[in-house]
């Protein structure tokens, strides 16, 4: 899953610069938390979260977030599934797996299908583990020939 602010960012369109925190003293005014503390008054119609979003990206069993390491991402999309930005930043990986599955089926009278055997080849993108990008990019920094894969 998508950071929660980059998502809503690419459904709604891009002229949200950002979704302001807020923060309410009583619970009938709510106003908004700007960098430099001051409060600001929330207009009718602002879209605002009242908590921190959790970082998406990264796995917390306790908040029962899975983290984006290793998960399917599709390399040519713009969308939620891009590989840029489902992996967070941290680049993916590509594997060319071999599909097998019956094709040219045809129904032989009576009674049975008679198929052939397609194989097919897919390229597959999995987002990098966080560890593992971080200890390549440690190793390539150290003068050390290291494989790195796609990065975003």
């Amino acid at each position: 899953m998508a950071p929660l602010k980059k998502r809503l960012r690419w459904h709604l369109g891009t002229r949200i610069k950002y979704i302001p925190l807020v923060a309410s003293k009583n619970k009938k005014r709510l106003r908004r938390i700007s960098k430099n503390k001051k409060r600001l008054p929330v207009n009718k119609g602002d879209l605002v979260h009242i908590h921190k979003s959790p970082n998406y990206c990264v796995e917390d069993s306790q908040k029962g977030i899975p983290g984006t390491s290793g998960r399917i991402c599709n390399k040519t999309s713009n969308g939620p599934d891009s590989c840029d930005l489902l992996c967070c930043g941290r680049g993916y990986n590509t594997q060319v797996m071999k599909h097998v599955e019956r094709c040219h089926c045809k129904f032989i009278w009576c009674c049975y299908v008679k198929c052939k055997t397609c194989e097919t080849q897919i390229d597959r993108h999995t987002c990098n583990v966080a560890e593992a990008y971080e200890i390549s990019h440690r190793q390539r920094w150290s003068s050390v020939d290291v494989e790195v894969s796609h990065t975003s």
